[in-house]
């Protein structure tokens, strides 16, 4: 959902909040999700992965590409510190 301005402007002022990048306000596109995620990993790095973070199974990670490694666990993919594919 981090393609949904409204979505991620909730994670942001929520509390917690949660660094995600707000982008442009325009209709939803999948670059728009692509640089949020890039932008969510980003900010989680810099804090020093202190919190997991987790994608939902049923993502396309064809049309949502994950610039880091992924490990199924259960339903969700959990984001792992480092870079690359698989």
């Amino acid at each position: 959902m981090l393609n949904l301005g409204w979505y991620r402007r909730a994670l942001l002022n929520g509390r917690p909040s949660v660094p995600v990048p707000l982008l442009d306000q325009g209709p939803p596109a999948k670059s728009g999700s692509a640089k949020a995620v890039r932008g969510l990993i980003e900010a989680v790095a810099k804090q020093g992965w202190k919190r997991p973070l987790y994608a939902a199974c049923t993502v396309n990670l064809q049309e949502h590409p994950m610039p880091n490694r992924l490990s199924l666990e259960g339903i969700v993919y959990r984001v792992l510190p480092r870079a690359g594919s698989g």
